[in-house]
């Protein structure tokens, strides 16, 4: 009787010693939405994790990945965890959230995603571009894109046509025109 109270006694001591060295949750994912925001946009961010054990919390710590300094987001009770963020440069970059120890308990884990933020466009320049054809003079907008207000010229083609000599035939691209031969 007194070894089973002891086997019983062990077993309990060695469940709460790896009950205190455990983690008490951990981070699994983020997301990112949009995924490709422009500058100041504002961004959404789940953070997915399991746990954390009942009374324990867990410390949400943001890095953007961009050279700015990393920041506490929050100690949190459950997953998932939502914040919003906002980059204020442009350009690829890798943002990480991951658990730091804090005075609630221990969480472990880190996630990341690319995160592709856009130069916003000066409003008055995009004003300017959609009012005015922006292309020089002899060349006309062939494709224009409102989304980045990105647009390509390509030159005016000649009318009437040039009038090809005997054995060429006329031609015409996007940038060329011209008499090419023909084979016989």
């Amino acid at each position: 009787m007194k070894m089973t109270r002891i086997s019983v006694l062990c077993g309990i001591l060695m469940f709460m010693a790896g009950a205190v060295w455990a983690a008490d949750g951990t981070i699994t994912s983020i997301s990112v939405t949009p995924a490709s925001p422009k500058v100041n946009e504002s961004i959404h961010v789940t953070v997915q994790g399991t746990g954390p054990v009942p009374g324990k919390k867990c410390q949400i710590v943001l890095v953007l990945g961009d050279g700015s300094p990393m920041t506490q987001k929050g100690v949190i009770s459950s997953f998932p965890y939502t914040f919003d963020t906002h980059y204020d440069k442009s350009g690829t970059f890798t943002m990480l959230v991951f658990s730091g120890a804090n005075l609630y308990g221990t969480c472990t884990g880190e996630a990341q995603a690319v995160v592709k933020v856009k130069a916003k466009l000066d409003a008055g320049v995009a004003k300017k571009v959609l009012k005015a054809d922006p292309c020089p003079p002899g060349w006309h907008k062939k494709s224009y894109d409102p989304v980045y207000d990105a647009f390509t010229c390509v030159p005016n083609m000649p009318r009437p046509k040039i009038q090809c000599p005997p054995h060429t035939a006329y031609f015409e691209t996007e940038c060329t025109v011209g008499c090419q031969a023909i084979p016989y």
